[in-house]
């Protein structure tokens, strides 16, 4: 007799089982329940502690079914989305401590190594160097184009395409840029506004392109690319605290058209 009652009563564990986790599963496919692990796992407790104090009942089962129905219900639209928001804010909050201390190694380490070594996670995602200094645009783009013109760089980047654009001085908001080109890869230095209206001026990569190279060839092109605009920046740099000692820098997202 005993027997046939605990028999009976692994049957019902194992059918409680599986009905909540179908019942889980079937309100995840038809969309109104995202918990397919914790909800039915909640119902098949309640369930097999029914089922225990009474083997026999199939009420253990039904209980079970209806918990894990509320307990999905209850997950989905009360605590995921709370804990959801709370974790989105912690990894943003995270990622942008993180990208500031890397950030602040790219433009003040004094190892070009260094420097570069975090810039590589950077370079080629529209993070820009963005200049800050009180001088006469026209004067330091002028300036930054006689220092490029003098420091040799055709020895040291033959391959590199260099072309400088400067509109009507008379326009309201003359366009003035250098721009250099690696096969289809564009660095540039150009006057832009900052997202707080502020004139500056923005150096980084415009377009990045390596898919016609093999996987060697892409790391050896994108340690050229680095050192070649970490190079540039210290140049620029260097070009800019000579008209404004106090000038700053900073790395932001640019979104050049």
């Amino acid at each position: 007799m005993f027997e046939l009652v605990y028999e009976y009563a692994y049957i019902m564990l194992f059918a409680s089982l599986m009905v909540n986790f179908t019942a889980a599963q079937i309100m995840g496919f038809i969309g109104v329940g995202d918990s397919k692990i914790i909800s039915p796992a909640i119902g098949t407790a309640v369930s097999w502690l029914i089922t225990w104090l009474a083997p026999t009942s199939i009420v253990g089962i039904i209980v079970g079914v209806v918990v894990t129905i509320v307990a999905n219900l209850v997950l989905t639209h009360a605590v995921y989305p709370v804990l959801t928001d709370k974790l989105d804010n912690h990894v943003s909050k995270s990622e942008k401590r993180h990208g500031e201390k890397e950030f602040a190694k790219i433009l003040h380490s004094p190892a070009q190594e260094e420097r570069v070594k975090y810039l590589y996670r950077h370079m080629r995602f529209k993070m820009f160097y963005c200049f800050n200094f009180a001088a006469d645009m026209k004067l330091v783009f002028d300036a930054v184009k006689d220092a490029i013109d003098s420091c040799g760089l055709r020895s040291y980047y033959p391959d590199a395409v260099v072309k400088v654009y400067e509109d009507d001085p008379m326009a309201e908001n003359p366009q003035r840029y250098i721009s250099f080109s690696f096969q289809n890869t564009q660095i540039v230095f150009i006057n832009a506004r900052h997202s707080d209206q502020r004139d500056v001026y923005a150096l980084g990569i415009r377009n990045y392109d390596d898919s016609n190279l093999k996987f060697r060839e892409s790391i050896a092109f994108e340690k050229k690319i680095g050192f070649f605009l970490d190079w540039l920046y210290t140049l620029v740099s260097n070009v800019i605290r000579g008209f404004d000692y106090n000038s700053s820098v900073e790395m932001i997202s640019f979104n050049l058209r």
